[in-house]
């Protein structure tokens, strides 16, 4: 026994490692902390969706100023068949369908035939689509004032220069019932 040292030193040491009890306590603490936080990513998550919900419909918007100026001022029709019915026409899509049966889908009339399908998927859209080809899903077009269609009583879609205080019309909106 070194000079000064007290007689219970040395003799009898506490096990290195954390007690059952502290363990518990720092597994609480972690659920609790993960408790608070998951609510806020939540609202995170719901948040981002619809950021890129209001990106998407901005990019329609955009896509259906460049549209007008393209086609003589008008907006893409809302949807019409081909003479022959060998292709549907739509806003968002256009279904060809071949001899055998078999349909190819390609964007609508709004992306002229090009663009990217996942601007017209709504990230919130939990819905299905309205038939098994479609895979824009989401949006709606405003049918009723701007896009028109065969088969409607007014089948030729609204000219630019004709949509009053265009600011207050719904060209898009959210397509799920």
């Amino acid at each position: 026994n070194p000079v000064g040292l007290p007689a219970w030193r040395g003799r009898a040491s506490r096990p290195s490692g954390f007690s059952l009890v502290e363990l518990l306590v720092v597994i609480a603490i972690i659920a609790i902390l993960a408790a608070m936080l998951l609510p806020a990513l939540a609202r995170a998550k719901a948040r981002a969706k619809s950021i890129q919900c209001l990106s998407n419909l901005r990019q329609m918007g955009i896509a259906a100023h460049v549209y007008t100026g393209d086609n003589a001022d008008s907006y893409p029709i809302a949807q019409y068949f081909s003479d022959d019915g060998s292709t549907a026409y739509a806003w968002d899509l256009t279904v060809i369908y071949d001899a055998s049966g078999n349909t190819r889908v390609v964007p609508g009339l709004l992306w002229q035939g090009q663009g990217n399908k996942q601007i017209q998927q709504c990230p919130s859209f939990t819905g299905s689509a309205d038939w098994a080809d479609n895979p824009y899903t989401g949006y709606n077009y405003n049918t009723s004032y701007i896009g028109h269609g065969q088969g409607e009583a007014v089948e030729a879609p609204a000219r630019d220069s004709a949509v009053l205080h265009l600011v207050k019309k719904a060209l898009f909106g959210d397509g799920q019932y």
